[in-house]
């Protein structure tokens, strides 16, 4: 039992953690597309954008597999491509 509740923890805590580093890319992505971001900016940016690609990677193998029931399609697809493709998908 408690096994179960720490593992349910981390998965929180890593949602809690998955959801500002995709709050805080947003912000960087926003500010490139509004052309407000600066070459200095973006460097110390650089840092968070790997960690969240990497969490991504991390979250689509492990929660999203366990929350959708299949595998990703590709090694590096993330959940939000994963998301769209369910999204673009027909039902039968």
């Amino acid at each position: 039992m408690t096994t179960a509740l720490i593992a349910l923890g981390w998965a929180l805590a890593y949602l809690y953690g998955f959801w500002l580093l995709y709050v805080l890319i947003m912000g960087f992505y926003r500010a490139w597309l509004a052309k407000r971001l600066t070459r200095v900016a973006l460097v110390l940016a650089s840092p968070a954008l790997l960690i969240g690609y990497l969490v991504d990677l991390i979250a689509n193998w492990t929660l999203a597999t366990l929350l959708f029931w299949q595998w990703p399609q590709r090694p590096l697809e993330l959940v939000t491509e994963r998301l769209s493709r369910y999204i673009n998908t027909p039902t039968a």
